[in-house]
């Protein structure tokens, strides 16, 4: 190949049809199946074999909150205690078509200021009977899985079997003819695509390392001035992105990474 042929490269791909909103969505949506359906399958055999020590609320799992408690009738065992004062708790599960991979209790106290409420909680996991107990969750797990499952079908493939389904592919912009991405840029991609999370992360890590971590003294702060500053601004990054998205542009993260979602 020569010099002349590899300058123009790039700009020949610059004219090559990008992947839009809907279809990246669904590619991701397909992706996340693939990830979480075994994890899932797996949870609900392990819950109701270990009394609900094992549990998971990701994937395609359905929400239930119908039991109100009052709370003279919370179970005993709760670490650390219940907010003083609290006034409602509700216990909810999770359930994968029908069969339960998750249950906790919420206790909270809700108070009213004039026309603003405000609520602090502390959440309690739960064994199949509805008591106490130390759980493993599975959640993280599904997120680092399908982190990995990313990296490694776009570095190898040049896409994830959602990508492949809806007809997109990830391409490196200074070899676009490849199939897959190097490494590096794969990984680099997939962690610059939550950058817009970071301005929240700060807030949080920041607050409960001046707190050390006593959620009481931190809600008697400005953390919530704090919050409400951090949200703007992910929420303005992540609206950023969107617009490129639904532009067909390349997103920032795809731009610093040197790739490029495309139309196959």
């Amino acid at each position: 190949m020569s010099e002349a042929q590899a300058v123009q490269q790039p700009i020949e791909l610059s004219h090559k049809p990008r992947a839009g909103f809907w279809r990246r969505a669904a590619a991701l949506a397909v992706d996340g199946i693939i990830v979480s359906l075994p994890i899932q399958i797996l949870v609900v055999v392990l819950f109701a074999l270990t009394n609900g020590a094992v549990q998971t609320t990701s994937g395609l799992a359905v929400k239930n909150c119908l039991t109100t408690l009052s709370v003279t009738e919370l179970p005993q065992g709760l670490d650390p205690p219940p907010p003083a004062g609290s006034n409602r708790a509700v216990i909810c599960s999770s359930s994968f078509f029908g069969l339960e991979t998750a249950r906790w209790l919420t206790v909270s106290r809700v108070t009213k200021e004039g026309v603003v409420t405000k609520t602090f909680s502390r959440t309690y996991t739960l064994d199949a009977q509805g008591k106490p107990r130390n759980t493993i969750s599975l959640d993280s797990v599904v997120f680092l899985a399908l982190f990995i499952y990313l990296i490694a079908l776009e570095h190898r493939l040049g896409a994830t079997w959602g990508k492949r389904l809806v007809g997109i592919r990830v391409a490196d912009i200074e070899r676009p003819e490849r199939v897959g991405i190097p490494l590096r840029k794969a990984v680099f991609r997939n962690l610059l695509i939550w950058v817009w999370a970071v301005p929240l992360l700060v807030v949080l890590l920041v607050a409960l390392i001046v707190s050390h971590g006593d959620l009481e003294l931190l809600m008697e702060g400005n953390f919530f001035i704090w919050l409400a500053v951090a949200a703007v601004l992910a929420l303005a990054g992540c609206l950023w992105v969107l617009i490129q998205i639904v532009r067909k542009l390349d997103p920032i993260y795809d731009k610093i990474a040197g790739t490029a979602v495309l139309r196959v």
